[in-house]
């Protein structure tokens, strides 16, 4: 049996009260409206204007690339009981565990270059979509389940000017860090021989061909043991780097990788025709990011 309840938040630093609708059901969980939780005052406060929030399909907007359903769960941990007198604690512990959901969805959709979120429903009461919210025994937990827009402006606007991500930064190069000539890696004929492909290889910002569909930018790294040379070392590292983007650019059904630069510590290398080889005393570490996608 469903019933709803009336769960009053008490924010600490507003005025005023904020009602969210609360829906119990008899297995501990219970589902919030999706509006009235985004307006709660322990929300607001990690919503990014850049990034737009849609409830629906028929809001979204005019969109390039659109990605496959992902699920995010985060926990509040709890010190009361929905069913004791004191409900507000509970309720409160619901939205800081949906505000943890939607700060780990903005800072990936800020990561892969995507400006809508698209959330899924898990029901619906009065026309409102709603989510769960899980009482466990120390916490409550909420998982959504949302899919990543970009939207066709944006992707215009990267195709005219690719993002700083994939842009040599002002950065000096590292102290530990040998680079190497990707052109010159990638002609290398045991490089070749280990890296030969169906899969459509484009590096650097220029250039980008047209494609359909995307996944990432994301990154890859391996790690190689000094047992041979310091360039055989690192050339080890990079073709490793490269098999496990291909292989996962494969797995997941795309046919090119575009996009590909050096970084090391999140940090595009400084010359996008190089790429860097982190030396340590006993082993190297070759750190690659690049897109998946469909071509055109």
């Amino acid at each position: 049996m469903v019933k709803l309840m009336r769960i009053l938040l008490l924010p600490v630093v507003a005025s005023t009260c904020l009602t969210i609708a609360a829906h119990a059901a008899d297995n501990g969980s219970y589902r919030f409206d999706y509006e009235s939780a985004l307006h709660s005052p322990i929300v607001t406060p990690v919503l990014d204007p850049a990034i737009r929030i849609v409830l629906d399909e028929h809001d979204l907007p005019e969109y390039a690339y659109r990605s496959d359903p992902d699920d995010y769960k985060r926990s509040s941990k709890f010190s009361g009981f929905f069913n004791s007198p004191n409900v507000e604690p509970a309720a409160t512990k619901c939205m800081e565990a949906f505000a943890s959901v939607l700060t780990a969805m903005q800072e990936d959709a800020r990561n892969h270059e995507y400006n809508v979120i698209f959330l899924h429903s898990d029901g619906s009461a009065d026309g409102k979509k709603q989510f769960s919210c899980q009482q466990g025994f120390a916490s409550n937990d909420v998982k959504v389940i949302a899919e990543f827009v970009e939207t066709t402006d944006l992707a215009n606007k990267i195709a005219a000017n690719p993002p700083e991500a994939i842009k040599p930064p002002p950065r000096k190069r590292f102290s530990t860090v040998v680079t190497f000539s990707i052109a010159e890696v990638m002609h290398d004929p045991d490089v070749d021989t280990q890296l030969h492909s169906t899969l459509t290889l484009q590096w650097g910002s220029r250039n980008v061909p047209a494609y359909s569909k995307r996944r990432g930018p994301d990154e890859f790294n391996a790690r190689a043991w000094m047992k041979q040379s310091t360039d055989d070392t690192c050339k080890t590292a990079f073709v490793s780097t490269m098999k496990d983007m291909m292989e996962s650019a494969r797995n997941d059904g795309y046919n090119a990788i575009v996009r590909i630069h050096s970084s090391l510590d999140n940090q595009p290398a400084p010359d996008e025709s190089l790429f860097e080889c982190d030396v340590e005393r006993d082993y190297v570490l070759v750190s690659l990011t690049g897109v998946a996608a469909t071509l055109k």
